[in-house]
């Protein structure tokens, strides 16, 4: 993977985050207010898990156990 594709990633990542902002501020404004009152431990865990299975995504995919 070279520097191209890292950046193309990098983009897509920061037009998916940017959907709901875009297309529901209200309810993205709601969601970061209920965030507040979620214990950060609860956060922390929630992050941890979207690291693994981004990354158990990236190493299948590169790995080519699943032929696409």
């Amino acid at each position: 993977m070279g520097l191209r594709e890292l950046l193309c990633a990098v983009g897509f990542a920061v037009i998916f985050e940017c959907l709901t902002p875009m297309i529901a501020p209200r309810r993205w404004k709601e969601m970061l207010a209920f965030l507040q009152t979620v214990p950060e431990h609860v956060i922390q865990r929630i992050g941890i898990a979207g690291v693994v299975i981004g990354l158990a995504i990236v190493w299948l995919l590169q790995s080519d156990l699943i032929p696409l």
